[in-house]
């Protein structure tokens, strides 16, 4: 049975639905099928009389895509073979262009896109290699770089001093000053000022142990000023060292470090799924407290970090709690 097909020279993208116009392409109403052949690959068989001259090469020359009215279908023309009398085009159906409308309607997921995409999506399908790229990015803190010349000494005394911490007053050194208290503690100035005659100093000193009016003694990376602005003389139990230091009205210090993670060198240009593992590791350095992995999943919140801590001034124990967000505020 005959039945017609349109012809074109029509030049399209394998994945686009673009169809050629109706009407604007050559008919040919005597088109048979070859025998068994699939209506995905059909072959026709068109005959040579109806063709413009010179017929032996038109079609080959001019047609490279099709309409079969009868299948409802658009296909591409693959190949044109020659016998005496009749041309066979050998096609391959156009499955987005004959299913256009359906896919028009359709509410699909584009998995991968020339000119929009997903940076969150991950992209496996990007070529890689072994190279890799550290970065650092330094935090802002109070105490971070202090050195032992700096920072402050909180020693714990037994004295008659109103106390905030049971029986134990906590005053806040620098060197110096903790210098000068070790000097008196170990002179001749408790003797000389104790009024006892009775006894020898070498008597008074093995009896006398000034060291069991400290109860600790602990070095801390905080400059001076953020301990107190209460200065106080120095009591051990009943005797006044004559050494000045501030007293601690708060035995906890708080504070807190920021600082921002960069981001993955190519998140800006292959997307931001980059800026999670595996392709990136993120390790926070905070001393005293070491190296803390970051999971990096936390950066879908952003890149700003805030650490606030707290140092117990009575045990030395330090907590601090680190935070991911988008920023400072």
């Amino acid at each position: 049975m005959a039945f017609s097909v349109e012809f074109w020279n029509f030049s399209k993208k394998r994945n686009s639905t673009k169809q050629p116009t109706s009407g604007s392409g050559t008919t040919y109403t005597s088109v048979d099928l070859k025998e068994e052949c699939s209506i995905l690959n059909p072959i026709l068989k068109v005959r040579v009389a109806g063709m413009p001259a010179p017929v032996t090469i038109a079609p080959v020359n001019t047609f490279t895509y099709c309409y079969i009215g009868k299948f409802n279908r658009y296909y591409f023309i693959e190949d044109w073979i020659y016998t005496p009398g009749i041309w066979e085009a050998h096609l391959s159906i156009d499955v987005l262009a004959s299913h256009k409308v359906e896919i028009g309607t359709t509410s699909a997921y584009v998995e991968r896109s020339a000119s929009s995409y997903d940076g969150t999506i991950i992209d496996k399908l990007y070529p890689a290699n072994t190279d890799y790229d550290i970065q650092y990015a330094f935090l802002a803190s109070a105490y971070l770089g202090v050195a032992p010349s700096g920072g402050a000494y909180v020693v714990g005394v037994i004295n008659n001093i109103a106390p905030n911490a049971g029986a134990v007053t906590y005053y806040a050194m620098t060197q110096s000053q903790l210098g000068d208290l070790l000097g008196y503690m170990f002179g001749n100035d408790i003797w000389n000022g104790s009024g006892i005659s009775e006894i020898s100093q070498g008597l008074f000193k093995s009896m006398f142990n000034p060291m069991q009016y400290i109860v600790s003694c602990m070095w801390f990376p905080f400059p001076m000023e953020t301990f107190s602005s209460t200065s106080a003389t120095v009591y051990l139990g009943y005797y006044s060292t004559g050494v000045s230091a501030k007293v601690l009205t708060s035995l906890a210090h708080k504070g807190y470090i920021t600082g921002t993670i960069p981001t993955h060198p190519q998140a800006g240009t292959r997307g931001s799924f980059l800026n999670f593992a595996p392709y990136t590791d993120v390790t926070l350095y905070i001393p005293p407290f070491g190296s803390i992995p970051i999971d990096t999943a936390f950066l879908e919140n952003g890149h700003y970090v805030y650490a606030p801590y707290l140092v117990d001034h009575i045990t030395g124990e330090a907590t601090i709690r680190i935070s991911i967000c988008s920023t400072s505020n």
